[in-house]
């Protein structure tokens, strides 16, 4: 499985999990990003609740960034009998198969645990057990693949860097780019002014498509370009089109 593996846990001190009575802290802070098991592509699929296509899609994104630190936040503590974890805000357009990522922090001992904490979260009963933490913990870990033994030549092995699929649109002055698979866009202007001032408007305004916010900043790659970016469960509300209306105003 493709995990973030945390290995500065010194914020979990504010956390006192250690007068959670009866409990015992996991022996690794991990955060399963997208889970194998060890299946053919077309199991692993549907054990994660994916299509095929979306599936090698994760697994070529999260290959590109393997080995890279990763910064993210925890605000919501969940205090169960059985299990205490917490639910994470990975950074904006990561690529996750989870719409809610978690990361366990103590289980009852001898492994008999609620593995199931997915199906938990998705339930009425999960609120009763939430706590806001009194400030949000920030964490770092690293983009990894563990493999329980070496994986077979199997089209996992195979698995051809992808070449991820774009849905463009061109302006009268700019041309977007969305990324297929993850929530984000990159926005190109003919002008760099005119991306200078679409920029400005947007850190004063927090412009909206369809109700959803947007988080707009400098593109790191290009000087007249802006990275767009958006919650992951609206995926597919927002298309290249939404944003060339947007940004094609801006001008």
């Amino acid at each position: 499985f493709w995990k973030i593996a945390v290995q500065d846990t010194t914020v979990l001190q504010a956390l006192q999990l250690e007068e959670s009575t009866g409990l015992e802290l996991v022996p690794e802070f991990k955060i399963t990003l997208l889970f194998l098991g060890g299946h053919h592509v077309r199991k692993a699929a549907e054990a994660s609740r994916l299509d095929t296509k979306e599936l090698l899609r994760l697994f070529s994104s999260l290959r590109s960034l393997r080995g890279r630190a990763i910064q993210f936040k925890a605000r919501f503590l969940y205090r169960h009998p059985e299990v205490h974890f917490i639910t994470v805000s990975l950074p904006k357009g990561f690529p996750c198969a989870r719409l809610d990522p978690y990361m366990k922090l103590c289980t009852v001992p001898g492994g008999a645990q609620m593995r199931k904490v997915r199906e938990f979260l998705s339930s009425g009963n999960a609120e009763k057990f939430k706590t806001r933490l009194p400030r949000p913990l920030t964490f770092r870990g690293t983009a990894e693949l563990e493999m329980g033994q070496p994986m077979p030549l199997t089209a996992w092995q195979q698995c051809p860097r992808i070449k991820i699929s774009a849905d463009e649109a061109h302006g009268t002055r700019i041309h977007v780019k969305k990324n297929s698979s993850l929530a984000c866009a990159v926005v190109s202007f003919s002008d760099p002014r005119l991306c200078n001032s679409a920029l400005a408007y947007c850190q004063g305004a927090w412009p909206e498509i369809k109700g959803i916010q947007l988080d707009v900043k400098q593109d790191h790659k290009q000087a007249d370009a802006l990275f767009v970016a958006w919650a992951k469960r609206c995926l597919r509300q927002i298309t290249a089109a939404d944003l060339q209306v947007l940004f094609d105003k801006l001008c």
